[in-house]
């Protein structure tokens, strides 16, 4: 990275370290509260659980990266425009600094609900921790991915009431995709991913041409996405700040 992309790097990476929401809201609040509501309300299986916190979570973090994207882009023209710092270049800093963010969540609230299994003498069964990793990865990298195409998209509009609505857009998006016919829910990115990390908590693993078909969907649609978000990046203008506030 030359110094300017450093610098854009560190500063994202620790404002959101060093947000307290960060470590309520996606970690105490969701492995916490959501994982006792499934230990002693739902009695659900870990391997529901635990994917649905963690999906949660990682929209709660898309969210606020549609609305960062949002109120930054004004910074992301001009550095896009007269830094020489590439648009993709830009753009992978922020997603890579969300992606950390959400893995750090995913480490977190997985070991915070497996205690409270353990604790409870429930059972936490890992039947494939290679696959836990990739389907955690994989839905970082498409919820950021998705969460930064809104915020680009948006940033146009310099409404307010649009950047306020941001963080509840990956959410509503995903409940909508479960609409979907069943025979179409196999090429749901979303749905993919949920049943790749739900597979890799139990001992019946899903075949390996099943896991390979849903990691590629996943893969795909989070790469066309990119390619969206370079040329929504390179269309943006010039903004007033003033007027997201009005």
């Amino acid at each position: 990275m030359r110094e300017v992309e450093k610098l854009i790097f560190v500063y994202e990476l620790t404002n959101l370290i060093k947000s307290k929401n960060i470590i309520f809201f996606p970690i105490m609040y969701t492995g916490l509260f959501l994982g006792a509501i499934g230990i002693f309300g739902a009695h659900g299986p870990f391997s529901f659980w635990f994917p649905l916190i963690y999906f949660f979570a990682a929209f709660g973090i898309s969210g606020g990266l549609s609305r960062q994207i949002t109120v930054s882009a004004s910074a992301i023209y001009y550095l896009s425009s007269y830094s020489k710092t590439k648009p993709y270049v830009l753009i992978s800093i922020y997603l890579l600094v969300y992606i950390i963010l959400v893995l750090f969540i995913f480490v977190a609230d997985f070991a915070l609900v497996s205690a409270l299994y353990l604790v409870t003498s429930h059972s936490v069964v890992i039947g494939s921790a290679l696959l836990l990793l990739l389907s955690a990865f994989l839905t970082s990298l498409f919820v950021n991915s998705l969460g930064m195409s809104i915020g680009l998209a948006t940033a146009r509009f310099n409404s307010s009431n649009i950047i306020n609505a941001l963080p509840f857009i990956p959410l509503i998006l995903y409940m909508i995709s479960l609409l979907l016919p069943a025979n179409l829910q196999q090429y749901n990115p979303l749905t993919a991913t949920f049943v790749m990390m739900g597979s890799s908590l139990t001992t019946e693993i899903i075949p390996t041409n099943k896991i390979l078909l849903l990691a590629l969907i996943t893969m795909v649609t989070a790469l066309t996405l990119m390619a969206i978000n370079i040329l929504l990046t390179r269309k943006l203008g010039d903004v007033n700040l003033y007027d997201l506030f009005k």
